[in-house]
C-alpha cells in the first residue's frame, strides 16, 4: 500500500499538491462568498463561458442564427464542440448535474494539463527544470480558470500531447491530437506553425508523413465550421457570430491601441485595460523570452504564434488564462531561472494569481 509519504516524494507532488490545494480553497471561499450574497455557488463557478457551454450541452448549437437589425448576436455558435460535448456525455452516464461535472472535469484536466507540461519540459531538459515548470504552471496568474467551466485543461493538454508527439516523430499520433486540440478550442490553431516547420524540413529527405499531420491539425476548426454551415445554412456562421455577437476579429492594430490608450491617458482606461497594458508589455517581455531560450525551435515557434494569435485578437487580447495556453512561457521560465531568482518568481506569480482570482469572482470587471 503506497502511504502519503511516498506519494509526496513521487515526480511533481508539490505542484500537484499546490494545484489540488488551489482548486479546494477557490471553491470553497467562493460557495461562502456565493452564499453571503445570495446567490448559487454553482452559479458563480458556471460564470462568463461556462454559462454558454452549459447551454450547448442542454440545448445544442442554434439551427438558425439569432440576428437584429442584420447582426448576429451571441450565441452558442462561438463555441467549440469536444468540451461541451464531454461534459453532455458524462453528465448523462452518471446522472450528475452537468455543471459539476464540469467543474470536475476542468479541475482534472487542468491537472493532466499540468503533468503533461512537466513531461515536455522534461523531454527538452531535466527534471529538476520540469519540477519548476509544473510550479510555475500551477501557479500562474491565469491559473484561476482551472476552476471555473472552461476548455483550457483539455486544450493544453491535447496541445502538449501532439507537441510530444511531434517530437517524437509520431506523424499520425501529433496529426490526430493536434486535431481534437483545434476541435477544442481555435486557440489551438497555432500548432500549424511547428507542424509545418518540421514539414518543410523533413521535405528534403522526401518524407511526406509530416505534411500529411500538417493537414491534420486544423481539420478539427474545420469540421466544426462545415457542421455549422450545414447546422445553421451560413458557412460563415461562427465568423459572425465572433465578430456580430463579441466584436471579435484579428486586428494588428490591437495591442497598438492598448498602449496607446494606456500611455497618452493613465488614469481614463478601465480596470479591463490596465490589465491589457500589462499583460501586452508581458507578451513582449515572453516572446524574449521564448525565442533566447535552449527550447526545441518547435516548441519555440509554438509558443511565438500564441502570443501573435493573441495579442491580435480584439476585444480579447493576452489576458492571463492565455498565459496557460502558451505553456512554452513557464518551460523557458524554468529553463532560465533557478534557486533564490526561481523562489522570488514563484512568489510574485502566487501573489498575482490570488489577486486575480478574487477579482474574478467577486467583480464582473475583468472577464477571465
Amino acid at each position: 500500500m503506497i502511504t502519503i509519504k511516498e506519494l509526496r516524494t513521487r515526480p511533481y507532488a508539490k505542484a500537484i499538491e499546490v494545484y489540488l490545494a488551489f482548486r479546494i480553497v477557490t471553491a470553497s471561499l467562493v460557495s461562502i462568498g456565493a452564499v453571503i450574497g445570495g446567490h448559487s455557488p454553482l452559479y458563480v463557478l458556471r460564470s462568463w463561458d461556462g454559462k454558454w457551454y452549459n447551454l450547448i450541452v442542454l440545448h445544442g448549437y442554434p439551427h438558425l442564427l439569432p440576428t437584429v437589425n442584420g447582426l448576429v448576436q451571441q450565441n452558442t455558435s462561438a463555441f467549440s464542440p469536444l468540451w461541451p460535448m464531454m461534459i453532455r456525455y458524462l453528465s448523462w452516464v452518471t446522472f450528475i448535474n452537468p455543471i459539476i461535472v464540469g467543474l470536475i472535469l476542468s479541475a482534472a484536466t487542468g491537472l493532466l494539463a499540468t503533468l503533461a507540461v512537466a513531461k515536455l519540459t522534461e523531454r527538452v531538459s531535466n527534471r529538476e527544470t520540469a519540477e519548476r515548470a509544473a510550479m510555475l504552471f500551477v501557479l500562474a496568474p491565469g491559473a484561476f480558470i482551472f476552476s471555473m467551466i472552461y476548455c483550457e485543461g483539455l486544450l493544453i493538454t491535447l496541445m502538449v500531447l501532439s507537441m510530444l508527439a511531434l517530437l517524437e516523430r509520431r506523424w499520425w499520433r501529433a496529426g490526430l491530437v493536434a486535431g481534437l486540440a483545434t476541435l477544442t478550442s481555435p486557440a489551438a490553431l497555432p500548432l500549424v506553425v511547428p507542424f509545418a516547420y518540421v514539414a518543410f524540413k523533413e521535405l528534403r529527405s522526401k518524407n511526406w508523413h509530416p505534411l500529411f499531420a500538417t493537414a491534420l491539425v486544423p481539420l478539427g476548426f474545420v469540421g466544426f465550421v462545415a457542421f455549422l454551415w450545414h447546422q445553421t445554412g451560413q458557412l460563415l456562421a461562427w465568423n459572425r457570430t465572433e465578430r456580430d455577437g463579441w466584436t471579435a476579429y484579428a486586428s494588428l492594430r490591437f495591442p497598438l491601441h492598448i498602449l496607446a490608450n494606456f500611455l497618452f491617458d493613465p488614469i481614463r482606461p478601465t480596470l479591463q485595460w490596465h490589465m491589457l497594458f500589462w499583460c501586452t508589455l508581458f507578451a513582449g517581455v515572453a516572446l524574449w523570452l521564448i525565442w533566447k531560450s535552449k527550447l526545441p525551435s518547435e516548441v519555440r515557434l509554438l509558443g511565438v504564434s500564441c502570443i501573435a494569435l493573441f495579442v491580435a485578437s480584439h476585444p480579447v487580447g493576452f489576458r492571463p488564462r492565455f498565459w496557460e495556453i502558451t505553456f512554452p512561457i513557464v518551460m523557458a521560465l524554468a529553463l532560465r531561472y533557478e534557486g533564490e531568482k526561481y523562489r522570488r518568481l514563484v512568489i510574485i506569480s502566487a501573489l498575482l494569481l490570488v489577486i486575480l482570482t478574487i477579482n474574478n469572482f467577486s467583480s464582473p470587471a475583468i472577464f477571465p
